[in-house]
C-alpha cells in the first residue's frame, strides 16, 4: 500500500468521524430548542473532544476562542434544554455504536482519582470522585473516566 493510498483511507475515515459528528450532534440539538444554545452545546463538545489539559470552563472556552466562559456555564446551569432527552440520546448512542451480545454497561461513580505522584490521604480537598464507564467483554474490562469534579 503506498503513503497516497494511506492517506485517502485516512481522510476517508476522518470525514466519516464529521459526518457521524454531526449527526450526534445534531441529534443532541433536538433536545435544545434555541439555535444559540445548540451552537454553544456544540461548541462545548468540541472543547470536550478536543485536546484541553484540564476540562474545566476556563480552559474549555478559551480552546473554543471565547474571553470568558460564562457561554458555557450559561448552556450547563440555565439555558433551556432537555436533559432527560440528551440522555436518552446519549445512551442510544453509546448502545447502538459499543454493544454486542456479551456486553455489559456499568456506569461506576465511587472511585475516586488520586491527585499527584504521591499517595495522599484522601479527603475532601485532595479527592476527585470519578464517573467511568465500564464496558465489560467476557472477564475483560476497559474504563474510560467520562466525568470528574473537584469536592
Amino acid at each position: 500500500m503506498t503513503d497516497s493510498t494511506r492517506i485517502a483511507e485516512l481522510l476517508k475515515a476522518v470525514q466519516g468521524w464529521e459526518e457521524a459528528f454531526d449527526h450526534w450532534v445534531h441529534r443532541i440539538g433536538l433536545q435544545v430548542p434555541r439555535a444559540d444554545t445548540r451552537q454553544r452545546v456544540t461548541c462545548y463538545i468540541q472543547s470536550l473532544l478536543g485536546e484541553v489539559e484540564r476540562r474545566n470552563s476556563w480552559q474549555l472556552a478559551a480552546s473554543a476562542g471565547h474571553m470568558t466562559p460564562y457561554a458555557f456555564q450559561h448552556v450547563l446551569g440555565r439555558a433551556n434544554w432537555d436533559v432527560e432527552g440528551v440522555r436518552d440520546e446519549v445512551r442510544t448512542y453509546v448502545y447502538d455504536h459499543l454493544h454486542a451480545a456479551d456486553d455489559a454497561l456499568v456506569i461506576d461513580e465511587t472511585g475516586f482519582l488520586q491527585q499527584g505522584n504521591t499517595r495522599p490521604v484522601c479527603s475532601a480537598s485532595t479527592a476527585v470522585p470519578l464517573v467511568a464507564l465500564r464496558i465489560v467483554r467476557s472477564g475483560s474490562s476497559w474504563v474510560m473516566p467520562v466525568c470528574t469534579a473537584r469536592v
